[in-house]
């Protein structure tokens, strides 16, 4: 059951990934304040890619068949997003150590006991969607991923150690013989802040194998004290004809899954030209509610002051700003300390939307050395000539 809930919300999210891609037209993501200040374009990006570090948990299934606790998990991922939805590849490591374990188990022997342990391995790489929320600087999230699990060969082994026996006499081993490749998913949770390209974030996340997949087998020799001592010593590891107790040995399958919690680092990378340096939302500038607007007021600059022969290119290459009036009319503005800053002097007044669209509403169809945009402003407020 627990798979199939699983299965149906990994193709939910792979599905609703994919179905973003097929969009003719990019939708330009929402920026905010701290964003324009550091002329960052918004609070989204492309391309992530991030390293997390932290804890690791194994669930009790499989601590209790593996002996392994508590360890590190390290993580590097790659993500990359369409709009709010992203997809993602993963591979990262966590260690599980034995030795705690393994020694609680052999301590309440009555004999002395030489244990060898080694660390639990595991490396997952893995592919899946995510989706992200962002408001103002702080973000959140979701994912969900399925891939391969390796877990590499292990061998434990306890060895009865008294002063009776000049070599250690073998008692208690598990090994898994090789190293196992096992399908696994995953769902987590990131919380983070950003600042610039910068994304500061903790994290947890869940994994397991989809099914009871690595095989453990484990061997043990039923020990008694024969020779009536009143305690085990090296004589009870051997039978009457002098041979040693064989091994008596069962194997398990044990469902591997464990949980991580730490916290990471990103950097995000822009691979999509925008057409404004600053864009306030990735919806369309117009609604049938927007429609009813009043056409905006420009005041300070005059729509018939057409310059018949200025040239948008020439403009630009002087370090201008060109200007398209509604009307159809055009400007260059010629003053090169103040052209350059145009969005900032125009701040939220800036929208998102086609140079067509932005005619129609009575707005001007700015660009400059940063790109174009669209000015719903009194433009009273732009230093002037």
């Amino acid at each position: 059951m627990r798979f199939q809930f699983i299965t149906i919300i990994f193709l939910f999210f792979t599905i609703s990934t994919i179905s973003q891609t097929q969009k003719k037209v990019a939708k330009f993501k929402a920026g905010h304040a701290t964003a324009k200040q550091n002329n960052w374009p918004d609070s989204f990006f492309d391309l992530e890619v991030s390293i997390s570090t932290g804890f690791n948990s194994p669930t009790s299934g499989y601590s209790d068949n593996t002996y392994a606790s508590g360890g590190s998990f390290f993580e590097l991922s790659t993500d990359y997003y369409f709009s709010n939805l992203g997809i993602g590849l993963s591979i990262g490591k966590f260690n599980n150590p034995t030795d705690e374990k393994i020694n609680a188990l052999t301590s309440s022997f009555q004999f002395s006991s030489l244990n060898k342990t080694e660390d639990w391995s595991l490396i997952y790489y893995g592919i899946g969607p995510n989706y992200k929320i962002s408001i103002g600087n702080f973000f959140s999230t979701i994912s969900a991923d399925i891939g391969m699990l390796a877990i590499k060969s292990i061998n434990l082994e306890s060895s009865y150690n008294n002063a009776d026996t000049a070599t250690p006499i073998p008692f208690y081993n598990i090994t898994n013989n090789k190293t196992s490749n096992i399908s696994y998913f995953s769902t987590g949770i990131k919380f983070g802040y950003q600042t610039g390209a910068f994304n500061f974030f903790v994290m947890g996340n869940y994994l397991s194998s989809f099914t009871n997949s690595l095989t453990i087998i484990e061997g043990k020799k039923a020990v008694s004290d024969t020779n009536k001592t009143g305690k085990i010593d090296a004589e009870d590891f051997f039978n009457s004809e002098g041979n040693p107790i064989p091994f008596t040995t069962s194997t398990k399958k044990v469902q591997p899954s464990a949980f991580n919690y730490g916290i990471g680092l990103s950097y995000g990378f822009h691979l999509k030209k925008t057409s404004s340096p600053i864009t306030e939302s990735s919806k369309d500038m117009l609604n049938e509610e927007e429609k009813q607007l009043a056409k905006v007021e420009v005041r300070g600059w005059n729509p018939k002051e057409k310059s018949k022969r200025i040239g948008k290119r020439k403009c630009l290459k002087n370090g201008g700003a060109f200007l398209v009036y509604p009307d159809g009319s055009k400007k260059c503005w010629k003053k090169n300390e103040n052209s350059s800053k145009i969005n900032t002097y125009f701040g939220d007044d800036i929208i998102q939307g086609k140079k067509r669209k932005c005619r129609k509403r009575g707005g001007i169809w700015v660009t400059n050395s940063s790109g174009s945009t669209c000015v719903l402003a009194p433009i009273e407020k732009l230093p002037m000539d």
